[in-house]
C-alpha cells in the first residue's frame, strides 16, 4: 500500500507426479512489515513511491542477493534497503526467518536542492529500477546502480547500491576491478575528477567484497549496519545526472 510494505513468508508442498490433480497447497506462516520502523519514524505525509526486489542473477543481474531483500523509494526521496530476514533456525528441517531483525539501511537521501516542491510534477521522481548491462566487464558495476525517473523524463543515477550478504562470482568482481584499474591508468592524473571517481570505486570494491580475503569462487558483500567514518560501505550516495544516452 502507499503507507505500508508487507512481506509474506509462505510454505507449501509440491504435488507428486502420480497425483491426478496437480494442486499446490500451502499456508502463510507470517506477515511482517520490514520497513515499519523507518515509515513510523517518517512524517505523516510520507508514502511509498515504489518497492522493487533486489537484483538477482536469475533475472540477468550480476548479484545473488539474500531472499526477500528489497529496495523502497518514498516521496521524501529516501531510498531504504531491506537486506533480507535473519535466519533463526537451529535445524535445517524447520527453517524460521526473523524478518524483524533484518537489516535496513538508507544509503541515499536527496539533498534539499534536489527535491521538487509545489505542483512541479515534472521535477518529481516517479519510479526507479536497477541498471543492467550486456557488457560482462560492467555487469557488477551496473547491478550496483539505480536509475531514477522524473516526471519530465529525465533519468538520474546513484551508485553503489549493494545488499549485505549479496554473493558475486570472484571473476565478476575481478573484471570490474580490472576495468576500474584500466580507467585509472588511462586518466593518470590525481587532479582529474574522473580519476578520483574511479579511485574511490576501486577502494569501495576492494573493501566491500574483500577480494584479497580468500580464494573461494564466490565473494559475499559486507555492508555495515550503521554509519562508520572508517567504513566506505556506509558513506552516503550522491545523486548524479541527468544521465545522457551515448552519442547525445
Amino acid at each position: 500500500s502507499r503507507k505500508s510494505a508487507f512481506l509474506l513468508h509462505l510454505a507449501y508442498t509440491m504435488p507428486r507426479e502420480n497425483e491426478t490433480e496437480q494442486r499446490i497447497e500451502g499456508e502463510v506462516l507470517s506477515v511482517d512489515e520490514p520497513f515499519e520502523s523507518h515509515l513510523i519514524g517518517s512524517s505523516m505525509s510520507t508514502h511509498i513511491i515504489r518497492i522493487r526486489p533486489a537484483p538477482q542473477r536469475r533475472d540477468g543481474y550480476a548479484t545473488m542477493c539474500p531472499p526477500a531483500s528489497m529496495a523502497m523509494l518514498t516521496n521524501e526521496y529516501a531510498l531504504a534497503l531491506y537486506h533480507g530476514p535473519q535466519s533463526s533456525t537451529k535445524s535445517n528441517a524447520n527453517k524460521q526467518l526473523d524478518v524483524g531483525s533484518g537489516l535496513v539501511t538508507i544509503p541515499l537521501t536527496f539533498r534539499m536542492e534536489e527535491l521538487a516542491y509545489g505542483n512541479d510534477d515534472e521535477g518529481k521522481v516517479t519510479d526507479f529500477c536497477f541498471a543492467q548491462s550486456n557488457n560482462d566487464d560492467l555487469a557488477l558495476l551496473n547491478s550496483m546502480s539505480i536509475l531514477l525517473l522524473k516526471g519530465s523524463g529525465e533519468v538520474s543515477a546513484a551508485s553503489p547500491v549493494v545488499f549485505n550478504g549479496a554473493v558475486v562470482p570472484r571473476s565478476t568482481v575481478g573484471k570490474s576491478l580490472d576495468f576500474v584499474d584500466g580507467e585509472i591508468q588511462r586518466l593518470d592524473s590525481q587532479g582529474n575528477a574522473k580519476w578520483r571517481q574511479y579511485k574511490a570505486a576501486q577502494v569501495w570494491l576492494e573493501e566491500v567484497f574483500n577480494i584479497k580475503g580468500g580464494e573461494s569462487h564466490y565473494i559475499t558483500a559486507k555492508i555495515e549496519a550503521t554509519y562508520n567514518t572508517e567504513s566506505i560501505s556506509t558513506w552516503p550516495l550522491q545523486l548524479q545526472g541527468p544521465a545522457m544516452p551515448t552519442g547525445a
